[in-house]
């Protein structure tokens, strides 16, 4: 994780230096986001309390999750100047001051410590680029282990030269500890005693039991997202028999039912109007995991499609009741008609004798449906059945998953008429009800193998600035599962590539509201970790810029520098809440059909082991790639002064510095000549007449874009000629910086070459 920081200013600066392409650093916000911190908020903002970890305490951050809620307002949105370190073509170094807001970052627990998780859960919103359900974990509790019960694979100690307030360091503050776990997570180590000793990194840590590692627990968000449809059942199928149908748990978004509420299954009442049993039922499809919600649809992958499905419904039974009125009895008394009116009671009792629901998921396309009724979680709906070995897959194209939940009830209903006078009865009935609610939503089903898409790339080996050409052929667009991230490791130097698809996790909920057939309560939903109702979430699509790079050791030096970039289409930016920052999402973001530039390294090997990997927003792996490697050979250019005719004749050949065999066809530029360009012959040949009294030739190499078999490394050559002394003289300097490129001893050059071959050329000529 150090190297990685420390290669960020060099791959933001080496951004500005590609013309054609807009690159931006993954890594460089988290940089802007310690600036800012350490400038401190704008001015009308006051700072929030980061929960600071405290060694052997456990503790606990309530409002951990307040990282995915993309729509809450950014506390500490502003700017910070920071001194960036600018690399040049030359290969000198500058520092310049640039101002960077505090943009969103992506969402990787493994280039995010935990205590700038806890940060940037405070200052800023988070990005995913991958669509892979278990694709970053956010910490929401402390705990501490000693090092040595720790499992762990090693420990890194970094020598600090300044240390920030946020940073944890050993006893002494004068170096960084941390331990490396099998799960490739960097975890800090405090407490620790460093000393020195004769290892190969030349310290050790002197307490293992008493230095301890700070292992947060947490929490993926794909389980987040599961217990946020769970806790929207408490009153439905998870909910104790006895009240589950007496209240409701309903989503709610500005106000609004997140999924329309429905009342139904009516019954006959006797002795009063019907009225429906089956209150505020609902149910919805609150996210397709891993899918991005993309211009008014789901986009999936092609296979283990899912959904989760939050329902809930209550049964609202009629209360007993009873009506007085008179029967009349019609008497004849001594041939007289006699009518009695007597008194009676008509009554209605009602008893919830059972009650079900059954939810059905299905995705079709009109012409063809299938079955997502294997639960595997609560809420959670899967295309598959039990047990199976093999994992469905669906033909891509746009589909509709529907969600249905059918209640059904029994209600026992017991009346009569009760009367001493009246003719009395006692009845019962069933009566058996029934609702039915559905809801649906767009999906566009992608392969997510990418198999429509093609990535070639061609590494050019060459000494120190090694060149990589990727070429991108099919369809590149969400609906057709992009590249998500390229990565070309050669060396010691690794090249990540991310593509413009970033997306966010927003809510679609802010409040659920518990109905009963008395009240409502609402109770505002949230992203804390203790929420009572967590946010229902799902992710929504932005674009970026491509997004470039390079990770290598901590005492290397590399940078990018872009050479050629051709531009297939732009995709305009989708529309995210107002209160997410950012920039990149407003505006248009290109997709390229290729990328090339120079890897600057200070790696001077040749024949280097090279992989090349690209993967999908799903995270699988790309069969459509290719590598070709492209090996330089070094060329030797050799010039020499030809007078046998009596008249001096600038020669120079140019071979393979191996073989010797001639490199015919290249083009040498030449300094102190009449001609400023000749071209070589078939025997690696090439005249010209001399002009000054020093002549340089030089081969600038073969360009990566010519269509050669065999690709040949810069060389410079140069010569004295036999002019006069004080152009020798004028010229002594430049001849002197020849002779050091060319790798001569400088010594042997003041000692011999310089003062003999001038003084013999000196006389010749008086």
């Amino acid at each position: 994780m150090s190297s990685l920081r420390e290669s960020v200013p060099r791959a933001a600066a080496s951004c500005k230096t590609l013309p054609t392409v807009v690159l931006v650093c993954l890594l460089l916000s988290s940089t802007a986001m310690a600036g800012s911190l350490a400038q401190g908020p704008a001015a009308n903002q006051s700072s929030p309390t980061i929960p600071e970890p405290e060694p052997g305490v456990e503790r606990t951050y309530n409002d951990t999750y307040r990282i995915l809620a993309s729509e809450d307002e950014d506390p500490l949105f502003n700017t910070s100047t920071l001194r960036v370190p600018v690399f040049h073509d030359d290969g000198s170094l500058t520092y310049e001051n640039e101002t960077f807001g505090i943009f969103p970052v992506q969402l990787d627990p493994r280039s995010l410590r935990p205590s700038d998780a806890l940060l940037v859960a405070y200052e800023t919103d988070v990005y995913q680029t991958s669509l892979y359900d278990k694709s970053g974990t956010i910490p929401h509790r402390d705990t501490w282990v000693p090092l040595d019960e720790y499992s762990h694979l090693r420990t890194s100690i970094i020598q600090l030269s300044n240390v920030t307030a946020l940073e944890p360091t050993s006893i002494s503050g004068n170096y960084r500890v941390e331990a490396l776990n099998h799960l490739g997570y960097w975890h800090p180590v405090y407490n620790a005693d460093v000393q020195e000793d004769d290892s190969p990194d030349g310290y050790f840590v002197a307490n293992p039991s008493s230095a301890i590692v700070h292992v947060p627990t947490g929490e993926w968000v794909s389980t987040r997202r599961w217990k946020a449809v769970k806790e929207l059942l408490r009153y439905s199928e998870d909910a104790d028999p006895a009240v589950a149908r007496e209240r409701v748990a309903i989503p709610m978004e500005e106000g609004e039912e997140l999924y329309p509420v429905s009342n139904g299954g009516s019954i006959n009442r006797q002795w009063q109007r019907p009225t429906n049993v089956v209150r505020d039922t609902y149910v919805g499809i609150a996210d397709v995991p891993p899918a991005a919600w993309y211009r008014g649809r789901y986009v999936t992958r092609d296979w283990d499609t899912t959904a989760a499905v939050p329902w809930d419904y209550r049964l609202e039974i009629p209360d007993e009741y009873s009506v007085s009125d008179t029967c009349r009895h019609v008497h004849t008394i001594n041939n007289s008609t006699v009518i009695h009116n007597h008194p009676r009671t008509k009554w209605a009792e009602y008893t919830l004798e059972s009650h079900d629901a059954v939810v059905d998921v299905w995705i079709g396309n009109g012409s063809y449906t299938a079955d997502m009724n294997l639960q595997f979680s609560s809420g959670m709906w899967a295309l598959g059945q039990p047990y199976m070995s093999w994992k469905p897959s669906l033909s891509a194209g746009a589909y509709e998953i529907t969600a249905e939940v059918n209640v059904t009830a029994s209600v026992l209903e017991r009346y009569g008429i009760t009367s001493a006078e009246c003719t009395s009865y006692d009845r019962e009935r069933f009566q058996n009800v029934t609702h039915v609610v559905s809801y649906s939503v767009p999906v566009q089903i992608v392969d997510d193998e990418s198999a429509a898409l093609q990535i070639d790339a061609t590494y050019y080996d060459r000494r120190g600035d090694d060149i990589i050409h990727i070429e991108w052929s099919g369809n590149q667009t969400l609906a057709a599962a992009p590249w998500q991230q390229i990565t070309a490791t050669f060396g010691n130097t690794r090249l990540h590539l991310g593509s413009p698809w970033r997306f966010y996790p927003v809510s679609q909920s802010d409040a659920v509201e518990e109905r009963s057939a008395n009240e409502t309560t609402t109770i505002s939903s949230g992203h804390s970790f203790s929420d009572t109702y967590p946010r229902l979430l799902r992710n929504r699509v932005a674009v970026g810029n491509v997004s470039l790079y390079l990770d290598e050791p901590a005492n290397e030096s590399s940078w990018w520098r872009g050479d050629y970039a051709e531009i297939n289409r732009i995709v305009p930016g989708t529309s995210l809440p107002s209160t997410i920052i950012a920039p990149d999402n407003a505006r248009p973001s290109p997709l390229y059909d290729e990328v090339a530039g120079y890897v600057e390294t200070l790696d001077r090997e040749l024949g280097e082991d090279v992989e090349f990997r690209a993967t999908t927003i799903f995270e699988k792996e790309i069969g459509g790639t290719s590598l070709s490697v492209v090996p330089y050979r070094d060329a030797k250019i050799t010039v020499w002064i030809d007078d046998s005719s009596g008249t001096d004749v600038l020669q120079m050949q140019l071979t393979d510095a191996q073989s010797g065999a001639p490199l015919a066809g290249r083009e040498l530029s030449l300094t102190g000549a009449s001609e400023s360009n000749v071209t070589t012959d078939s025997s690696g040949m090439a005249t010209a007449v001399p002009q000054g009294s020093v002549v340089r030739a030089t081969f600038e190499g073969d360009p990566w874009q010519s269509s050669r078999t065999t690709y040949y490394m810069e060389d410079t050559a140069a010569v004295m000629t036999g002019f006069a002394a004080s152009a020798a003289l004028n010229d002594f300097f430049g001849y002197l910086n020849i002779g050091v490129s060319n790798t001569v001893l400088l010594i042997e050059w003041v000692a011999l070459a310089i003062l003999s071959i001038w003084w013999i050329r000196r006389n010749k000529d008086t």
